[in-house]
């Protein structure tokens, strides 16, 4: 008798999925009733439908993807549900869905296209820079080249002499 108190209970240790009640934990995050879902799923969908899924254990990968295309998550949230980890998420995309709304930008392509003109005008700019930078740099070496070459004639041993008409001439050493 013993042995047996002893021995793990295997079941219960396992962290078993619910995917309903994963889908009904973020679909009230997002403040949204069975009928709304339903709305935004489109199709067949229907608020008693909505519920059935919500009851069952197991979802279909298919259902599951389509409710994270509506909820904008990734589909492992239905899997393990972290009730902090959602919070912060949706509210995460809550705010920049409402400060896309206030800049007037209601489609995240045009979010995209935005940062896309950004980036294309950067790389411009900066490639005019590094245009910019290479021909400093060219005329700083044309510049040290010359500055090396006078050094040069000045140290050598070599005479100057220096002719103007009606002066003396001299050696300059």
């Amino acid at each position: 008798m013993e042995q047996l108190n002893q021995t793990p209970n295997i079941q219960n240790s396992e962290k078993r999925i619910h995917h309903g009640q994963n889908i009904k934990r973020i679909r009230l995050l997002f403040d949204l009733s069975q009928k709304e879902l339903a709305c935004q799923l489109g199709g067949t969908w229907t608020a008693k439908r909505v519920s059935r899924l919500e009851c069952s254990e197991k979802v279909q990968l298919g259902c599951r993807r389509q409710l994270a295309k509506v909820f904008e998550v990734d589909i492992d949230l239905f899997n393990e549900f972290d009730q902090a980890a959602a919070r912060m998420a949706i509210a995460h995309i809550m705010r920049t869905r409402k400060k896309m709304k206030q800049a007037g930008l209601m489609d995240e392509q045009i979010l995209l296209e935005e940062i896309n003109d950004l980036l294309d005008s950067a790389a411009f700019s900066i490639h005019r820079e590094s245009q910019n930078m290479q021909l400093l740099l060219r005329l700083l070496q044309g510049a040290r080249q010359k500055t090396e070459a006078w050094k040069d004639r000045n140290s050598s041993d070599s005479e100057w002499e220096v002719n103007e008409p009606r002066m003396i001439n001299w050696r300059v050493a």
